[in-house]
C-alpha cells in the first residue's frame, strides 16, 4: 500500500481509508445489543472484579481504566433510567464476543476515515444468547459508504445462588 499524502498531509490512498473504516466499524458494534435491550454491561460482578484486580496489580494505567469504566457505568445507568425506558436490573452481561462481521463497502473512493462520518446502528433481533447488529455509515454529505452486519454471542451473567450445578 503506498502512502502518498496530499498538500495538507492527509493520506490519499483510498485503500488505507477502507482499512481504517473496517477497523472503526467494529468499535462498540456488538455493544449495541445490550445497550438497546437495556442490559447492564458495566455494573456486573465479573467486570467489577476485573477492574479491582487490575488496580491491585499496580498497573500504572489501571487508575485511568477504572475512571473510564466508572464513566461508562454512569452513562449506562443514566441511559437505562430514562423515563419510558424499560430496564432489566437483574440482567447483566457475563460474556460478549463477535461471531462474524461482514462489511459491504459502497462508493469506495468517497471513504475518508479522517473526516466526519455518521453511523446508524440498530439491533433488529436478539435471543438464544445471540444478537444481530446492522450498521450503515455515511459521509458528512450523505453518501452511503458502508453497510455492516455483525452477529455476536451475548451471554447473561448467571446468578450463582440459583445455579443447579
Amino acid at each position: 500500500m503506498s502512502h502518498v499524502n496530499d498538500d495538507q498531509g492527509r493520506e490519499t490512498d483510498h485503500r488505507a481509508h477502507l482499512a481504517a473504516l473496517a477497523y472503526i466499524s467494529d468499535h462498540y458494534f456488538i455493544g449495541t445489543v445490550p445497550r438497546v435491550h437495556c442490559t447492564n454491561r458495566f455494573n456486573n460482578s465479573n467486570a467489577i472484579t476485573s477492574v479491582i484486580k487490575s488496580l491491585e496489580k499496580g498497573d500504572p494505567s489501571s487508575q485511568q481504566i477504572f475512571l473510564s469504566y466508572q464513566e461508562l457505568a454512569i452513562e449506562e445507568f443514566e441511559e437505562n433510567s430514562r423515563s419510558g425506558t424499560p430496564t432489566a436490573p437483574d440482567h447483566h452481561i457475563g460474556m460478549m464476543v463477535t461471531l462474524d462481521h461482514t462489511i459491504f463497502f459502497h462508493n469506495q473512493t468517497a471513504v475518508r476515515a479522517d473526516e466526519w462520518m455518521l453511523a446508524e446502528v440498530e439491533t433488529p433481533w436478539a435471543g438464544q444468547e445471540r444478537g444481530l447488529v446492522v450498521q450503515r455509515i455515511w459521509t458528512s454529505d450523505g453518501t452511503l459508504i458502508a453497510t455492516c452486519f455483525q452477529e455476536g454471542l451475548v451471554r447473561l451473567e448467571r446468578n450463582q445462588a440459583n445455579s443447579k450445578i
